[in-house]
């Protein structure tokens, strides 16, 4: 892994670790906007009447469902110019290894970065075309974000126990909770399955 880490910055440079990268940065800023709002109303609205500090697994569950349907909308042209861009990327590897000229693709399909390949889409395809993959996409997100706020907020109730609210936790219960959450995203994301 190291001498293919080592060969890329040698041919590519250093900035090479981080094509394609972006657009789901940009597109993660905006999902975090979308995303804890989303769940926060939904699941005001479905608690209505219920006590301070009540945990209803029901209801959690279907209002981190509802921040993942909210999120695919933004998600998913996001995710299918990454995975257009890493294929673009991919063919051009394997043009220079045959000795072939841009991997054989169709101008069309050869983008030169995130903005490039987003106008092509439009312009070839519509939204219809932005929005390939939407409801695998939204399927996946409403069940992921769903078991996310769900873990979340069970491990809130856990630590403040019956009748309590997120306000009565400590400071040291509180970093406890971002340092467990940390290492489980932080390997997620080193692995490639944050988001």
């Amino acid at each position: 892994a190291a001498a293919v880490l080592v060969r890329q910055i040698k041919s590519e440079g250093a900035g090479s670790l981080y094509k394609g990268t972006v657009a789901p940065l940009l597109g993660n800023m905006v999902l975090l906007g979308i995303h804890f709002p989303t769940f926060t109303k939904t699941r005001a609205y479905l608690e209505q009447g219920d006590a301070p500090g009540t945990f209803s697994p029901w209801k959690i569950l279907a209002a981190g469902a509802a921040a993942g349907a909210a999120g695919s909308v933004v998600s998913t042209p996001t995710e299918l110019i990454r995975t257009k861009m890493q294929m673009v990327r991919k063919n051009n590897i394997l043009a220079q290894i045959k000795g072939a000229a841009a991997g054989g693709l169709n101008p069309e399909e050869n983008y030169k970065g995130n903005w490039d390949c987003a106008k092509k889409i439009l312009r070839n395809h519509g939204l219809r075309g932005i929005y390939s993959g939407y409801v695998s996409t939204l399927l996946r997100d409403m069940q992921g974000y769903a078991w996310f706020f769900f873990g979340y907020e069970a491990t809130i109730h856990m630590m403040c126990g019956e009748g309590k609210t997120k306000a009565d936790l400590n400071f040291l219960q509180v970093g406890d909770a971002a340092v467990g959450w940390f290492c489980d995203h932080g390997a997620a994301c080193l692995s490639g399955h944050c988001g």
